[in-house]
């Protein structure tokens, strides 16, 4: 049984992703901790306790983002250089979910930091593994993973 749960944002605008994002946070024991926006313009507004948001506790953020690329408003590359900007948010994992070939994309998101990248469909094995790690590492050093890009 997990004695600690973690923050989880999703920034996905399909609900279909979405919902296997959901179902697979559930099996592990994660639901609990879990936010969902719907696009980055969203993404950026709660992490930085703005707009709709903005009586959010300033001080408090995720320990794990999900961040779909293909966002509306704004992109999800734009939504990643934003956190990673800020001090408060600069180490927390994120976890990219994208339809493009993470070739065609690799060094754009290495140099902004990624700790991995799961293909869509997502192959809801793979993601539980991702999300799993993560959280393990969250688990036993009580701190964030290294920001490095998977391959």
């Amino acid at each position: 049984m997990r004695q600690k749960k973690f923050e989880i944002l999703l920034v996905e605008d399909n609900d279909s992703d979405a919902l296997m994002v959901e179902r697979v946070l559930g099996q592990i024991g994660l639901l609990s901790k879990y936010m969902r926006v719907k696009d980055g313009a969203e993404a950026i507004d709660f992490l930085f306790a703005r707009g709709k948001y903005n009586r959010r506790d300033r001080n408090s953020f995720p320990k794990l983002i999900l961040l779909d690329l293909n966002l509306p408003y704004i992109h999800g590359q734009q939504v990643l250089e934003n956190i990673r900007r800020n001090e408060k948010t600069s180490d927390i994992p994120v976890i990219i979910l994208t339809v493009f070939d993470y070739e065609d994309e690799t060094k754009a998101l290495e140099k902004l930091g990624i700790n991995n990248y799961i293909n869509k469909p997502i192959d809801e094995e793979k993601f539980r593994k991702a999300v799993s790690e993560i959280e393990l590492y969250w688990y036993f050093f009580g701190t964030p993973p290294t920001i490095i890009a998977s391959k």
